[in-house]
């Protein structure tokens, strides 16, 4: 929050909570009494007994290739095993797991310097300080996987959900952020453990088949359009756009198939 960005930060439960509370003193000082760090006396605000909702544990990778970065979240959001599934809600350059209604956890893995460069033109319009260079530097390359661990699911697990208690759990053993991210995420981590993902390079797939269609130019984008549309909506609904009267798939259907066949698919 200090920073006006999340591209890095800490794991330090302790200095996140001093650090919200700087921001509340600062635009509502009477609240804390004009306290900047974890103490109740003079503050207007309960702060013993207040308690955490929701703590979120990032982690990221570093993919530079964006194209490698989209297919691998392209492929993750298509995984499902145990109790996470996707949400319904991926987007290009991210992917959403579990319910919005969970009262337990919310996963989430994304494209961070694509969210960073969407961040920059919102803050261009809204006339607000940008991120600078090397903020921006920083967040290339990142696939970032973002856990959220919800009150219910500390309870569970006997983990106090009072600030000060889970501040001291946390000081107490460090290790415990990394525990509580992998278990988190284990069962999205199992659902693509040892898979492979193909990454397609469209410009050599069209020069395969031009070389396959020799000088029939016309019939090379023909074929690599029937390409391009099979990979956007799948071959079902593809084949679901050439049924006949009686549902059966027609002669175009077929020739269209073939010939991307012919050519190695």
């Amino acid at each position: 929050l200090i920073q006006g960005h999340n591209v890095f930060g800490f794991d330090d439960l302790r200095l996140a909570a001093s650090n919200m509370l700087w921001l509340l003193n600062l635009k509502f000082p009477e609240f804390l009494g004009g306290h900047t760090v974890l103490e109740s006396r003079g503050s207007m605000l309960d702060l013993d007994n207040s308690r955490v909702s929701e703590l979120d544990i990032t982690y990221s990778l570093r993919i530079p290739d964006e194209r490698i970065r989209l297919a691998v979240i392209d492929f993750i959001s298509s995984t499902s095993k145990g109790h996470t599934k996707p949400a319904g809600e991926c987007y290009k350059s991210t992917a959403y797991f579990g319910s919005k209604r969970s009262t337990q956890k919310k996963l989430k893995v994304y494209d961070k310097r694509l969210e960073t460069l969407f961040d920059n033109k919102e803050r261009k319009k809204k006339k607000i300080p940008l991120m600078t260079p090397d903020i921006l530097d920083s967040a290339n390359g990142l696939l970032r996987f973002e856990a959220t661990a919800k009150r219910d699911w500390f309870d569970r697990r006997s983990i106090p959900t009072n600030l000060y208690k889970m501040i001291d759990y946390f000081e107490n053993d460090t290790k415990q952020y990394k525990i509580i991210f992998n278990e988190l995420m284990k069962d999205l981590f199992a659902s693509f453990e040892g898979q492979r993902v193909e990454i397609m390079n469209d410009d050599k797939i069209f020069e395969q088949i031009e070389i396959e269609c020799g000088d029939t130019r016309g019939k090379a984008a023909r074929v690599f359009g029937t390409y391009q549309a099979i990979k956007a909506i799948g071959l079902d609904r593809f084949k679901q756009q050439y049924l006949d009267v009686s549902r059966q798939p027609t002669k175009t259907y077929y020739r269209l198939l073939s010939e991307l066949i012919s050519c190695g698919f």
